[in-house]
């Protein structure tokens, strides 16, 4: 499939277990080109997620992918910590990845979010698989974002069939 045919999507995660295989999953979809990856705190803090990411990427031989860092709080109330129980201390049930060459870009989370949005008008996908805190904020400061993902991105590109 021509890389100008793959669903374009952006991941927004809290790199725990569960979304190291939805990253998995994803990156092997013939169909789907990640073009960014923004993570928040959830299963764990928004930094660990992202290096968790950036482990992942590199362990697998992915494309050069586009990680920033977002929110280390939520918008209301506070942020219960790790779930350790499920995910390990580190988020990915205690395996070790090693460090890789890749780094997080330098970009406020929700000018990233809203530039893609905007390059990529009407066919970006959001995925969202942690708290919502990133979307929240780029939508404060850009409303527009929201009409201008891909119409039909209410369906996720991972279980949908195509008609």
């Amino acid at each position: 499939m021509s890389k100008q045919n793959r669903i374009k999507i952006l991941l927004d995660v809290d790199t725990g277990v569960d979304d190291s295989l939805a990253l998995l999953y994803a990156l092997n979809k013939e169909d789907v080109e990640i073009v960014g990856i923004t993570t928040v705190c959830g299963n764990v803090e928004a930094r660990v997620a992202a290096e968790n990411t950036l482990k992942i990427l590199d362990l697998v031989g992915a494309p050069d992918i586009p990680v920033v860092c977002g929110f280390e709080k939520p918008l209301e109330g506070e942020w219960d910590g790790r779930t350790a129980f499920i995910h390990g201390d580190n988020g990915l049930g205690n395996v070790e990845l090693p460090s890789g060459s890749r780094t997080l870009l330098e970009e406020d989370v929700c000018d990233f979010q809203i530039r893609l949005a905007q390059k990529y008008e009407h066919e970006l996908v959001l995925v969202t698989l942690g708290p919502l805190t990133n979307i929240a904020m780029a939508l404060r400061l850009e409303p527009r974002i929201a009409d201008q993902y891909r119409p039909d991105s209410c369906q996720s590109p991972f279980f949908c069939e195509k008609d």
